[in-house]
């Protein structure tokens, strides 16, 4: 038998697994786990930021509630901001089936016939675009006073008509809502 000698490593075959590759596809996998991570903490700090602003939008609400009271002999309409940051009046009107009729609510209801009895008392204040109702006050819109039966027939002749107030306000940051009536929550005006 002849002896066989060892074959020398072709010098054209090359191993795949040299160093030069290892450290290549290392350096790769470093930089696509770090692309990655900071996907990741990018979509973090964008749901921190929209936190943040709905937090600082939540703490100037303005939340406005027109209300009414009344008495044998006094019947008070007023507007509440219970929020806990300014109203900025934008509209006001008086709708009536869904057209408007007026647009000072004190004036409309003065001009009510039941509002006209001798030795009655009125006090209104004029709500008009542009005021603004500051968080925690009141504003009474329209007050009677020492009139027994017209107490009871102004309050009867709201409630039985389709006679609705708008009042349409912004927040600081100019959200949008509107009361449309007695002890309905506001509307948000997209």
């Amino acid at each position: 038998m002849a002896n066989k000698k060892p074959k020398k490593p072709d010098s054209s075959k090359v191993k795949f697994w040299n160093p030069n590759k290892i450290i290549s596809i290392s350096a790769i996998s470093i930089s696509v786990w770090t692309l990655l991570v900071l996907l990741y903490q990018t979509r973090v700090i964008n749901q921190q930021f929209e936190l943040a602003r709905e937090t600082q939008y939540a703490s100037a609400l303005p939340y406005l509630e027109l209300t009414h009271s009344f008495t044998f002999e006094s019947y008070e309409i007023s507007l509440v901001n219970t929020g806990v940051g300014p109203a900025f009046i934008k509209k006001v009107k008086i709708m009536e089936n869904g057209d408007s009729i007026a647009s000072d609510i004190a004036i409309f209801l003065q001009e009510i016939p039941v509002t006209n009895n001798p030795g009655m008392m009125v006090q209104y204040s004029n709500l008009m675009v542009g005021k603004v109702i500051p968080a925690g006050q009141e504003l009474i819109i329209f007050k009677i006073s020492n009139a027994e039966s017209a107490s009871r027939e102004i309050r009867e002749y709201l409630e039985q008509s389709d006679i609705r107030p708008y009042i349409e306000y912004a927040s600081i940051y100019d959200h949008r809502w509107a009361v449309t009536g007695l002890f309905l929550p506001p509307e948000p005006i997209p």
